[in-house]
């Protein structure tokens, strides 16, 4: 005889109440998409709690200067929030890339992250722009950490034992004025990351001047790559060709520090050039020089 159960809270209260006197371990599971993917034997006991419509895990809204995102909004959801469109429109942008429409209408953002897959696409988005994820204790004790600290390696996080993600939030003050996410697969749609870009930047058309830059890879490293020394190539400089030229070969070193003697390194080092034109014209728009004036500089 099993001894699995399940239960389905109506809302966060009652996941809190269900963590704290149920016996046994909890196994948690929203869209349950990972499952299709990554089969994994079925727990032979404890509780299985499905969290797909509990309260309190399913809001998306704007508090103290920052947008919070309960870890139960789906894909869909967050593709189409009015919220995230205006105030995280690169967010929406990734959603809208992530598998077919039916895994969108099932996956959330938190089972995107604690899944933590080195070519996840919402995961260089949110360490670009700073994320920080809310966690919940058995215990009912709370924490919260950076997205970067969270993500530990490729399906790894700092996610205790029993310990559930409630939400993540993106803070809006350093939110910088642009951004643009650009992946790279094996075919246009329903497709996985061989390699993303994030890049965020203030950029003044009239000047065709950066402020500060971020930029951020994903799918050539376990966890999303923050790439300072490409961001450096770009920061408080007018775009020109030749400035152009030289994020574009920064990406490409960064790429041979990244996978040295990896099989796809000659690929990744090519395709990274073409993912950071796309990713540069996404932030300057017009202002970006077109790849026939770069590649002789290259």
């Amino acid at each position: 005889m099993s001894d699995l159960s399940a239960a389905t809270p109506a809302d966060l209260a009652a996941v809190q109440n269900l963590m704290a006197t149920a016996e046994g371990p909890l196994h948690f599971i929203a869209g349950g998409t990972d499952m299709l993917v990554h089969p994994r034997p079925f727990p032979s006991s404890g509780c299985i709690v499905n969290i797909a419509a509990a309260a309190g895990l399913r809001d998306i809204v704007v508090r103290d200067d920052e947008v919070v995102i309960g870890a139960a909004v789906t894909l869909s959801e967050l593709q189409h929030s009015a919220i995230i469109r205006a105030r995280v429109p690169v967010l929406a942008q990734a959603a809208d890339l992530c598998g077919s429409v039916q895994i969108r209408n099932r996956a959330t953002i938190g089972g995107n992250v604690v899944n933590a897959s080195p070519a996840g696409d919402l995961l260089p988005i949110l360490v670009c722009m700073s994320a920080r994820v809310s966690l919940l204790g058995r215990d009912g004790i709370g924490r919260e950490m950076a997205i970067a600290q969270f993500l530990t390696g490729a399906g790894r996080t700092m996610l205790g034992t029993g310990e559930l993600l409630v939400s993540l939030s993106i803070p809006l003050a350093p939110m910088l004025s642009r951004a643009a996410f650009v992946k790279l697969g094996q075919r246009d749609d329903l497709t996985i990351s061989r390699l993303n870009l994030t890049l965020e930047a203030d950029f003044d058309e009239e000047s065709s001047t950066f402020g500060a830059v971020r930029c951020v890879a994903g799918a050539i490293a376990p966890t999303p790559l923050p790439l300072a020394t490409v961001a450096e190539t770009l920061a408080g400089r007018s775009l020109s060709p030749a400035v152009a030229a030289n994020f574009l070969r920064a990406l490409v070193d960064a790429v041979d520090a990244a996978i040295p003697g990896r099989l796809s390194q000659p690929y990744k080092r090519r395709a990274v050039m073409g993912v950071g034109l796309d990713a540069l014209q996404g932030v300057a728009g017009c202002c970006c020089p077109q790849w026939e004036d770069l590649e002789a500089l290259l």
